[in-house]
């Protein structure tokens, strides 16, 4: 309260009457002291109040942005944690294992359910402080799986939680409830599938009191006992509080009976009456309601009387708001104690002055009357105001005396003022310089500190620091708390519309003063009608590093002089900056140095190149060598090496010195402390210091003394057992061969014999038929001829032939019987085909490599092995998809090469049925390509969309005799012999990949002529 406002309330208007008609009567002795009293005290009582009301205005408008900057910043962290628990839920809802169980029948969920019960309670993990559990609920609203195992089997289908995500198809975020003596929120996510449909609700229990442990840090980082955050809902019921816990749950004031009943149903309210659900604050609720215009307001929190100021901001994830409250007697204390201050100074001045007026007025009193006009002007505020001295009696001397004293007044008030704003600027100066001084090597505390001093130094409100993020080439707001927020503000380097990203790009000041008439929206500040700013680059040799950003909401706000300190604050700043990062990664690259030097598990040393002293050396090179790592240091390298090794090494030293090598790698001989012989495994490189004048060298000793001894007794022995096992493992390869291609030429004999007798005994018979269709057709038309011949002659046939005409159906049998033979015809040629190809696939009569068409093999085998590929019952189609390229002939063993081709085939046809097996809605298909690589060698690929193989199964399908069929079906050679004919007899490539649930594929690639002059297929 000001000094004024003291006044006014203590002295009435009669009182103030009374006092004048008093004075009125009174001696000019007392008049005079009165006079000197009012002159002496009245500037100083008009200063001082002018100046409390300034410091309180100035005090309650700061007071009231740290507020709302303090609030912004609690609603800033309650968003990013409620973005980063819907980011992380809606993650978590597309993990394969949680799609595929939801996708399953009951009789695969339960197959799949300990998997799926894994995976929860995986993520139940990540925090098990705050997460209580984890649902998975199925379209019907059934929950299926949750890490409470109580819950298993509930119905869910009426709580928001699932409904919302189902309906909108998005991530949500439930209100807090009490429940189970637990308050606690929900974020949930639809699930799905690969089709985009929703198959059902990820639900994620959180416990709510996280968002009390955030309102309590945001508390603390405020830094004063006295000011606290709250958090309340749309309804205005507390959901956290920073400074009691009591009143979490309960309303601002008594809810109309029908919403406290439906609150306290969806446990959204504390249990009870209305008056242990709610608090009577409506002062309170007004200001929140008028938050929209004004975020600042003054009230009453709980039963406590004294006033607070309060400021409060909503969330954007949620409708709800966080209000911070602070004393106003804290932010207010100051102007306290400039009232006791000025107070005690002005009974001190009064004293005096009364002291002076007594003695002169026994002198004065009548000589003073001239000198009325003078004192009243002066007394009215006119201190420039002067008495002539005209004589050196006392009257002379009262008005030189007068004077004196009025320009005494005048300089003590104009020295007090400036020494006041001496004080404040002298004092924020030395503030500002200390605290950057102490943050240089801290970047967050050098920026924190930086933006304190702007605000402070010239009484800014809105200063920012953008850092660039080169990897995205965006601007960053630097946010002072303590903890990064998650999504900070960031702003395009591109942008035109912005003036820091204009300044960031040109690497130059720039400024605007904006007065629309209308509202101009504002990148970096929002909508407003006046502003002024000014963004300035931290540059350090041409690199940007940021963009400070200063704005105010007045136009013309910033003058020339101005902008130039803002130049300089920017360019210390940025030096500081660029200072903190080099010493940060010193000191990180100093630190990790320093601990695998000492906790290194081999022997470490530094040793000087003039003396070849050692001046350090880790613990394990001390226990090596049964030293003390202080002992250690009083040797050099040549008093610790076996003599016989010396002159080797320093041979090899001298060549790391001279620069003709970085490094070296050598085996030698140490000696240690008890003169036994140490070998090590030691590695040397050169350093080279700035800070350092000689350059050092770095030493890394592996013991391997037990290596050597144990080389030393395996020599001998390994030469021998050497020899016996390369016999054993050539013959063991040998014989693996033989058995391979014994079996393979037994197959291949008998399978050539079988499909040469039965394509020969075929082909007889079907020549046979084949020849005599042409003539029977030639006869049939001779036939055809005769009748029509006897039709053109004899129209009118006796009657039995007419009969009999019409009881054969003449014109039928004629017509039908040219179809049989046409039918006929094509049957013989089809059988003539596939004789054809059973022929070309055996290749009996083609032993030798020579020039061969690669897609007459292919199309050949896919002939005979057309009865596996077409629909069957309980088989269906294998769709064969062929991509050919055009190809040259390719030298190659013909008959071998069409195995290769009926292998891989056959192995595809078998992975396509396993599959139908498990999923009879897939459509088998089988794709072959062929690709010229280049002027030497093709390409063929045989793929399928069967149900693939492991990468350990994968690895072994090369080798003899392994299978993953069943008993009977096969025997492990189909694709060890297809191998050893693409690579050994071909010199070509034949690999294989796969994916378990994607198909397999096989890929050849063989050279079009033959580099080798192969043996002949056995």
């Amino acid at each position: 309260m000001s000094l004024l406002r003291i006044l006014y309330q203590r002295i009435s208007i009669q009182s103030v009457n009374a006092w004048m008609r008093t004075f009125q009567l009174s001696s000019l002795r007392s008049k005079l002291i009165v006079s000197f009293l009012s002159v002496a005290l009245l500037p100083l009582l008009i200063v001082s109040a002018i100046n409390q009301q300034a410091m309180q205005q100035a005090l309650i408008a700061s007071a009231n942005q740290s507020l709302l900057a303090t609030a912004s910043q609690t609603a800033l962290s309650i968003d990013a944690f409620i973005a980063n628990n819907l980011n992380a839920v809606r993650v978590e809802s597309q993990l394969p294992l949680v799609i595929r169980y939801l996708n399953s029948s009951v009789e695969d969920r339960n197959r799949q359910r300990a998997d799926a019960e894994a995976v929860l309670r995986a993520l139940n993990r990540k925090d098990t402080l705050n997460i209580i559990s984890y649902s998975l609920i199925t379209l019907d609203g059934i929950t299926v799986l949750d890490t409470n195992i109580g819950e298993i089997g509930s119905d869910r289908s009426h709580q928001d939680y699932f409904q919302r995500p189902i309906s909108s198809g998005l991530p949500f975020v439930s209100p807090v409830r009490y429940s189970a003596q637990t308050m606690s929120i929900h974020f949930s996510s639809p699930v799905r599938n690969a089709f985009g449909e929703i198959t059902g609700v990820l639900a994620l229990r959180y416990n709510a009191n996280a968002l009390q442990r955030l309102i309590n840090q945001n508390t603390q980082i405020f830094g004063r006992r006295d000011a606290f955050a709250i958090l309340l809902d749309e309804n205005y019921v507390r959901l956290a509080h920073g400074y009691s816990t009591n009143s979490i749950l309960k309303s601002l004031v008594p809810l109309p009976t029908l919403k406290r009943e439906q609150l306290q149903a969806e446990g959204r309210l504390r249990p009870g009456s209305s008056e242990e659900a709610s608090t009577n604050l409506p002062q309170f609720q007004a200001g929140l309601e008028r938050m929209a215009t004004l975020p600042f307001f003054q009230t009453h929190i709980a039963d406590s009387r004294e006033l607070k100021a309060a400021a409060a901001t909503r969330l954007e994830t949620m409708p709800w708001v966080v209000v911070f409250v602070q004393s106003r007697s804290s932010f207010l204390a100051p102007i306290r104690a400039q009232f006791y201050q000025t107070l005690g100074l002005g009974l001190a001045i009064a004293l005096a002055v009364l002291a002076v007026a007594v003695a002169m007025g026994q002198w004065l009193a009548q000589p003073l009357l001239h000198l009325t006009s003078i004192m009243t002007r002066f007394t009215a505020g006119n201190l420039k105001a002067r008495a002539q001295v005209a004589s050196q009696d006392e009257t002379g001397i009262l008005a030189a005396c007068f004077n004196t004293m009025a320009n005494q007044l005048e300089k003590l008030v104009q020295g007090l003022e400036e020494r006041t704003r001496e004080l404040e600027v002298s004092q924020a100066v030395t503030v500002a310089v200390s605290e950057l001084s102490r943050s240089l090597l801290d970047s967050r505390k050098l920026l924190q500190d930086a933006i304190s001093t702007m605000q402070a130094l010239f009484d800014l409100k809105d200063v920012q620091i953008y850092l660039f993020d080169r990897a995205t080439q965006t601007l960053q707001a630097f946010s002072p708390d303590s903890q990064t927020p998650v999504n900070p503000t960031r702003i395009e380097i591109e942008s035109d519309m912005s003036l820091v990203a204009q300044a960031a790009r040109t690497r130059l000041l720039k400024s605007r003063s904006l007065k629309q008439p209308k509202q101009f929206y504002q990148p970096e500040g929002g909508y407003s009608q006046e502003r002024s700013q000014v963004a300035v680059p931290l540059t350090i040799g041409g690199k940007l590093l940021g963009v400070l950003d200063i704005q105010d909401r007045t136009s013309q706000r910033f003058s020339e002089s101005d902008l130039e300190t803002f130049k300089t604050l920017a360019a210390q700043i940025a030096i500081a900056l660029e200072n903190a990062r080099l010493f940060d990664e010193i000191q990180q690259a100093e630190s990790r140095f320093r601990t695998i030097f000492e906790d290194a598990p081999i022997g470490m040393a530094l040793v000087n190149l003039e003396d070849g002293k050692i001046f350090q050396a880790n613990l394990a090179f001390s226990r090596m060598l049964d030293y003390s790592p202080e002992d250690l240091i009083q040797y050099s390298f040549v008093d610790l090496t076996y003599p016989d090794d010396i002159d080797n090494e320093r041979f090899i030293l001298n060549q790391l010195i001279s620069g003709e090598i970085d490094k070296y790698h050598i085996e030698k001989r140490y000696i240690t402390r008890t003169q036994d012989i140490l070998w090590g495994n030691l590695t040397v490189s050169l350093i080279t210091e700035k800070e350092r004048e000689n350059p050092y060298c770095l030493g890394m000793i592996e013991n391997i003394t037990k290596r050597k001894q144990t080389e030393a007794a395996l020599q001998e022995s390994e030469t021998q057992y050497r020899e016996k096992a390369q016999e054993l493992e050539a013959t063991l390869n040998e014989l693996q061969k033989t058995q391979t291609q014994l079996i393979q030429t037994e197959k291949m004999s008998s399978l050539g014999q079988l499909v040469a007798g039965v394509a020969h005994e075929i082909n007889n018979p079907v020549n046979f038929i084949y020849g005599n269709i042409t003539p029977a057709s030639e006869y049939l038309q001779e036939m055809i001829g005769l009748l029509q011949l006897y039709e053109q002659h004899y129209p009118q046939p006796i009657p039995e032939i007419v009969e009999r005409i019409e009881e054969i159906d003449l014109c039928f049998l004629i017509d039908d019987f040219q179809k049989v033979l046409a039918s006929m015809k094509v049957g013989a040629e089809r059988i003539q085909k596939i004789v054809l190809s059973l022929r070309n696939f055996s290749r009996l009569d083609e032993a030798a490599m020579k020039p061969v068409d690669i897609h007459e093999g292919i199309d050949n085998s896919l002939v005979i092995l057309q009865n596996k590929l077409k629909d069957k019952p309980g088989h269906p189609e294998i769709k064969v998809i062929k991509d050919y390229e055009k190809l040259p002939l390719v030298e190659c063993y013909a008959g071998q090469l069409n195995q290769v081709f009926m292998n891989l085939l056959t192995n595809s046809i078998d992975a396509l049925e396993e599959t139908f097996q498990l999923n009879s809605e897939q459509k088998p298909t089988i794709w072959i390509q062929t690709r010229s690589i280049n002027s030497t060698e093709i390409q063929i690929q045989i793929r399928d969309n069967g149900k693939g193989m492991s990468e350990a199964i994968r690895n072994k399908i090369f080798d003899p005799f392994f299978t993953t069929k069943s008993v009977g079906k096969g025997t492990g050679l189909g694709l060890a012999i297809s191998y050893q004919i693409v690579v050994e007899k071909h010199r070509g490539q034949l690999t294989c990949h796969s994916t378990p649930g994607k198909g397999s594929t096989f890929t050849i690639q063989i050279p079009i002529k033959s580099v080798l002059t192969l043996p002949s297929s056995p």
